[in-house]
């Protein structure tokens, strides 16, 4: 096989479809949980260190073998490759309360071109900022044959620069283990621990989040959205015959702009941190019609107007639907058919 382990694709998937089991997502959060339940009573602020076990893991022995001292509050967690460090596994670090996450590496990964670790660190940051807590809390930090020392003097001096967080974590681990579900759990407590909802963020070309916008007035609700989203961001409610939206569940693939018979869905670059992304909200609502014949609920307004209005202009219906005919669109199927039948029965050809 030629996959080298790196956990890259892991990292890459929005929609969580890879998994890796070492460490596992759950794994990883006991991990962080473990190390940062302990500190929280501590006054050196923790700093979480994802290191890989090539030439961080190296720079660490070193360090232990040359007596280089860094700050007591640096805590290692061995990953694959920096690679497989996601932005919901660098956020939801933050979110149990420590003041900063550094990643050390490789100066040259032997796996590849780190575009994908810079994409994670860049997310990251503007979550940070946008919560003001600093983007200078996360950093790379790499080195080389030879350097192990330049590169634990680099990260001492950032554990040092570093002030304790104002996240006070709650203690509860994030009950999903979804890369998207453990960013939204960490977008989550930030918002309820800095008391701040920064709103909608413009993120950069190829991030797999976006704010879908829905034309309420040409929707007919006819669920393609919902029937082929993979991340069920879109769902029809029975209930109150509403179309609703997850706004942070969205991975930007398009499939609901590109299927959409009425075209009125509209995505834009965008990541929206605020409570009601968070949650199913309606964008659509509507009422639900009952049956002409047996009064049973069936089918949305906006969907049988709109297919009434398809079939009455077609030219070549001629009287299929005229006289009593008329109401069967509005029956349920099993009343339409029985209705149909007896139209059959007093001479109507269909």
């Amino acid at each position: 096989m030629a996959c080298e382990g790196c956990g890259a694709c892991v990292s890459a998937c929005p929609t969580s479809a890879l998994r890796y089991t070492e460490p596992s997502p759950r794994e990883l959060h006991a991990r962080l949980a473990a190390y940062l339940e302990s500190r929280s009573e501590t006054e050196t602020p923790p700093v979480i260190l994802f290191h890989c076990g090539e030439q961080g893991g190296r720079a660490l022995t070193a360090a232990g073998e040359s007596g280089l001292s860094y700050s007591p509050g640096v805590l290692p967690v061995e990953v694959p490759c920096l690679r497989y460090v996601s932005a919901s596994n660098m956020l939801t670090a933050f979110r149990m309360g420590a003041a900063g996450v550094g990643l050390l590496g490789c100066e040259t990964c032997p796996h590849g071109e780190r575009e994908l670790l810079h994409q994670n660190m860049a997310l990251s940051h503007l979550i940070l900022d946008a919560f003001g807590l600093g983007g200078e809390r996360l950093a790379l930090i790499t080195a080389a044959e030879g350097t192990e020392a330049s590169a634990i003097a680099a990260m001492a001096q950032m554990a040092s620069e570093l002030e304790a967080s104002p996240i006070v974590w709650d203690g509860v681990l994030p009950r999903e283990t979804g890369a998207r579900q453990g960013l939204a759990a960490a977008v989550a407590g930030l918002i309820e621990q800095t008391g701040r909802e920064p709103g909608r963020l413009t993120v950069e070309d190829g991030q797999p989040f976006a704010v879908t916008a829905v034309q309420e007035s040409g929707c007919t609700m006819c669920r393609s959205c919902v029937n082929v989203c993979p991340t069920h961001a879109f769902r029809f409610d029975e209930a109150d015959a509403s179309l609703q939206l997850k706004q942070i569940s969205c991975v930007a693939c398009g499939l609901c702009e590109t299927v959409c018979p009425e075209d009125v869905i509209a995505l834009q670059p965008e990541l929206e941190l605020s409570r009601r992304a968070l949650d199913y909200r309606a964008v659509v609502q509507d009422t639900i019609v009952g049956c002409a014949r047996c009064d049973k609920p069936f089918i949305n307004q906006k969907a049988l107007e709109a297919i009434e209005a398809k079939l009455f202009s077609l030219d070549g219906l001629g009287d299929t639907f005229s006289g009593a005919r008329q109401s069967l669109l509005r029956m349920c199927p099993d009343c339409r058919a029985v209705a149909a039948m007896m139209e059959v029965d007093k001479g109507w050809e269909p």
